[in-house]
C-alpha cells in the first residue's frame, strides 16, 4: 500500500510531512536545494562529496569523482567489491550530468522529477 511506503519514508527520514515541507519551504521551494542542506547538515563527509559529485559533477571526470573513491580505486576495492578501478565508477556515462541522468528513457518513463534522480544516485554511490 502507497500509505504503509509513506509512512515507512517517514521513519527512514526521521521527519513527518510538515516537517518535509517546512524544510522545502524554506528553499524557496526547491526541493534539491532543501536536500542539500540537509545532506550538509547531518551526513557524513562522503556522502556529501557523493552527493556534490552528482547535483554539480560530470560522470567520470577525475575533478569531480569524490576523494575517498579515488582512494578506494587505489585499494582495489569499492563498497565491499574487489578489483575496483577507477574506470568503473559511473562507467559507460562519462561525462554525465544529472540532466544526462533525467534524459534517461527510464527516468522518464517513471515520471522522475531531478530530486528524485539526484537521491536515486547518492543511494547508489553511498
Amino acid at each position: 500500500k502507497s500509505s504503509a511506503a509513506a509512512d515507512d519514508i517517514e521513519d527512514l527520514l526521521g521527519m513527518d510531512e510538515h516537517e518535509r515541507s517546512d524544510a522545502i519551504n524554506k528553499a524557496g521551494g526547491n526541493i534539491l536545494k532543501a536536500l542539500t542542506k540537509e545532506i550538509h547538515d547531518y551526513c557524513s563527509n562522503e556522502h556529501k562529496a557523493n552527493w556534490q559529485y552528482i547535483i554539480e559533477g560530470r560522470a567520470c571526470e577525475e575533478r569531480f569523482i569524490p576523494e575517498h573513491v579515488k582512494e578506494d580505486a587505489k585499494k582495489g576495492a569499492y563498497h565491499g567489491g574487489k578489483d575496483f578501478l577507477l574506470q568503473h565508477y559511473d562507467q559507460d556515462h562519462n561525462g554525465w550530468s544529472l540532466d544526462d541522468f533525467m534524459r534517461l528513457q527510464s527516468s522518464k518513463l517513471a515520471n522522475l522529477q531531478q530530486h528524485h534522480v539526484a537521491v536515486l544516485r547518492l543511494y547508489t554511490t553511498s
